[in-house]
């Protein structure tokens, strides 16, 4: 009787398991010995199912033709070679990947012999046998250079061979030590690692796409691990994985994806590893015996085959399309481990197949595609000279010749500095929406020394022209003279009727308001040719209000976009180009050289209209004079302060105050506030101003005058101030827009171009681009809204 048969099946993947069990093989050979291994290879046109080979236990080496076979020819017929040469078990086969023409084979003893299958009648020995081999588990031909074997021995050993030079290259033997171990490593594996010695090895696959690395396993079950090594360093593996009890029998490399290696072993296991990471991907049902084979399907790397002892062959797909699989009842133990060859054995389960993971690489995206800003496609992938290989490319995708245009006009301003003309060229443009010709202008600001005399400008403000009303307005004074309060306001309204009087309406009533002071008024006149002196002479002192004028001292020199990149959160600065943040001193304002500088005569006129002896009590004073004249004798500033301001007597308080320090006139000038803000209402601007207090007018001031808030920001706030100011300003603009979007539309367009203004201003570009979003976003349902109609 035969001992046994080689079948030939084709599956049928969509069969039930019922349909499995009643197949039939295609074809099928017998034999007189066991088959201890099986290769399938070298299709020619004289033989297009190829050869099938079987090495058997006897020693025999059988070739059959793989046509024949499933043409149901008789053994001799499909027979192609039968060779006794080898004198123990074959157990070794492989067919060479590079030259399918070779196949080798091992057997006991260290015999290694290479067939040339079209003249097979002599086999070739790669070189002198090697003692380091005693009987040969495994070999695999290298599958970049044609001429490299490696052969596992049960002793221990992988020797690699170079045919082409007929001699060995390398033995490699691993007993412990250095490595990078990868899974979990078990006590026993730790064990016989630490204990050293030579291991069985019982299998042998070469790294797809690198000559020089390879994989070896272990059948001995006190070390169960699978080692891969690197050829250029061969004293010891490059890392060890270890995730079997038991030893492992089988290994198969994905020629696909070098990062899936299969192996099966003694404890029934099938598993999945990534090499690379040592790390266990996947792993198949457990077989009910030994699993001693595994192998990737050549064509379809979705599909692998295992075998087992209990005689079945496994097809498992890494695309499991199988039903949801259910749990089978649980089997009685009995508690004394009694009678166990009588328990019933545990149902078959259908294989759920292998869940990777991982992906792999035919499954992983071969090409991926997206849009970037201006323009660019970032694609990754596409053709190669090898797969997979991680390329990324650039591509200028151009759809808006307009735009593109732009852009690039706008990059090279950009890199010539010479964005100030870019904005004066686009607010010329014809084609530029008239909207946005104030936008284009105000950013043209941006970018020079004088940014806010541009803005002042640009909002309709001139300084020539309120020079001139002001001169206008003194001459008609001097021509009226001295008159009634009412009388003097009358021909002054007439010539500053417009909102640009503001500043020298303030700067007369200042002059006239104490004017029922005599003794102070007649020396209005020459103090007023010594004020460029005092204001020299003030520019190198502290200001009197507490607000040092901006210096060295006022701005750390940081810019704020800096700051910004640096990831900090800096306070309210202005966002305007760094050249507008010099540590040049700012003007100083015109209510602080009113009060400021050190006490002295005014010119030289009032010298001379003094008599030369005067009494420190004349006898036709006031009781209250006297005790002002007492209480300046003893140099109490801050009650003759106290007096003159009980007596409305102002500029007196002010002119002592400046004797007395900082805290004194800052309580004058609350008092003088206080008493006459609600007399004159252009007081309540000019307390903003000597307060430094400009968020008052940003916050109160009614938003039908936002120029002139506007002017007042550009005129006397801080460089550090006037971003917060300006984007405050824009803040109330913009809610007005939204409060006025829904009931007046033309309302709310002005009120969300003029907030945009003051954004551009402040250098908040991010709320500009959002309210021009808005912009767009209202034009585009306006056009849907008139196609519908």
């Amino acid at each position: 009787m035969p001992a046994s048969v080689l079948e030939l099946w084709q599956p049928s993947y969509a069969a039930s398991s019922q349909d499995s069990v009643d197949a039939k093989p295609l074809g099928s050979i017998s034999t007189s010995a066991r088959f201890n291994r099986l290769a399938w290879g070298y299709a020619n046109p004289s033989r297009p199912k190829g050869l099938l080979a079987a090495g058997l236990e006897n020693g025999e080496l059988g070739i059959w033709d793989a046509e024949k076979v499933l043409a149901a020819s008789s053994e001799v017929d499909a027979q192609v070679i039968k060779n006794t040469t080898h004198t123990g078990p074959v157990r070794g086969l492989d067919f060479n990947p590079l030259q399918p023409n070779l196949l080798s084979s091992g057997a006991i003893a260290g015999e290694i012999f290479i067939w040339d299958l079209n003249s097979p009648a002599k086999p070739y020995s790669p070189g002198a046998r090697s003692q380091k081999l005693d009987e040969i588990t495994s070999l695999a031909w290298n599958c970049q250079v044609p001429h490299v074997l490696a052969t596992s021995s049960s002793s221990g050993y992988t020797v690699v061979w170079d045919l082409k030079g007929k001699h060995k290259v390398v033995a490699l033997q691993y007993g412990g030590g250095a490595g990078t171990a990868g899974g979990s490593l078990g006590f026993n594996a730790a064990g016989a690692l630490a204990a050293g010695g030579r291991r069985g090895m019982s299998a042998v696959a070469w790294h797809p796409d690198t000559p020089t690395r390879l994989v070896t396993a272990s059948k001995d079950d006190s070390s169960p691990v699978i080692m891969l090594w690197d050829l250029r360093n061969s004293r010891a593996p490059e890392k060890i994985m270890t995730g079997h009890d038991k030893g492992v029998l089988s290994l198969s490399w994905c020629k696909q994806d070098a990062d899936l290696l299969l192996s099966c072993g003694k404890d029934n296991r099938s598993i999945c590893w990534n090499p690379q990471t040592c790390e266990i991907v996947g792993e198949l049902p457990s077989s009910s015996n030994w699993s001693f084979e595994v192998q990737w399907s050549p064509r379809n790397p979705g599909m692998l085959a295992t075998a087992s002892f209990d005689g079945k062959i496994g097809i498992h797909s890494l695309q499991s399309t199988n039903a949801p699989e259910t749990e089978a009842p649980a089997v009685q133990q009995l508690s004394d481990g009694s009678d166990f060859f009588n328990q019933a054995s545990a149902p078959e389960t259908v294989s759920k197949g292998l869940s990777l993971k991982q992906p792999p690489k035919w499954l992983r995206r071969p090409v991926s595609a997206v849009f970037g800003f201006g323009g660019q496609l970032v694609s990754s992938g596409g053709p190669s000279s090898k797969p997979f290989t991680p390329t990324v490319h650039l591509r200028d995708l151009v759809s808006e010749p307009s735009i593109v245009e732009r852009a690039t006009k706008l990059q090279q301003a950009l890199d010539a500095q010479s964005l100030a003309e870019f904005c004066a060229e686009r607010s010329q443009d014809p084609t530029t929406c008239p909207d946005d010709i104030a936008n284009w202008k105000a950013l043209q600001t941006l970018f020079r020394a004088d940014s806010r005399d541009e803005l002042v400008a640009l909002l309709g403000f001139s300084k020539e022209d309120v020079a001139q009303k002001v001169s206008q307005s003194i001459a008609a004074f001097k021509s009226n003279g001295v008159t009634a309060a009412g009388e003097e306001t009358t021909p002054v309204a007439k010539v500053l009727e417009e909102p640009q009087s503001s500043k020298p309406a303030a700067t007369e009533e200042a002059a006239v308001s104490d004017a029922d002071v005599t003794a102070a008024a007649e020396p209005v006149e020459p103090a007023t040719e010594a004020a460029p002196e005092a204001e020299a002479k003030d520019a190198n002192e502290p200001s009197l209000f507490g607000d040092d004028a901006a210096g060295p001292g006022a701005n750390d020199g940081s810019d704020f976009f800096s700051q910004i990149s640096a990831g900090q959160t800096p306070a309210a600065r202005s966002a305007l180009p760094s050249h507008l943040l010099s540590e040049s001193q700012l003007p100083i304002h015109s209510s602080a050289a009113a009060t400021a500088g050190p006490p002295g005569p005014s010119s030289v006129a009032s010298e001379n209209i003094r008599p030369s002896t005067f009494k420190i009590y004349p006898s036709e004073e006031s009781e209250g004079d006297k005790l002002i004249t007492h209480a300046l004798v003893l140099g109490d500033f801050e009650s003759t302060v106290s007096l003159c301001i009980n007596s409305d007597r102002f500029a007196d308080a002010f002119l002592l105050a400046v004797r007395g320090g900082e805290e004194l006139l800052a309580k004058a000038q609350k008092a003088y506030f206080e008493k006459r803000t609600a007399q004159l209402p252009y007081l309540r601007l000019f307390q903003s101003i000597v307060s430094d207090d400009l968020t008052d007018v940003v916050q109160n001031a009614d938003l039908s005058e936002w120029q002139e808030i506007f002017v007042v920001l550009c005129t006397f706030a801080k460089q550090d101030e006037f971003s917060n100011l300006t984007e405050q300003l824009g803040q109330r603009l913009e809610f007005q827009y939204t409060v006025a979007r829904n009931s007046d539309a033309t309302q709310a367009k002005e009120h969300r171009k003029n907030a945009v203004l003051c954004y551009l201003a402040a250098g908040k570009l991010e709320k500009v681009a959002g309210m021009w979003i808005d912009e767009m976003k209202e034009e585009e349902l306006s056009l849907h809204t008139l196609q519908r109609k």
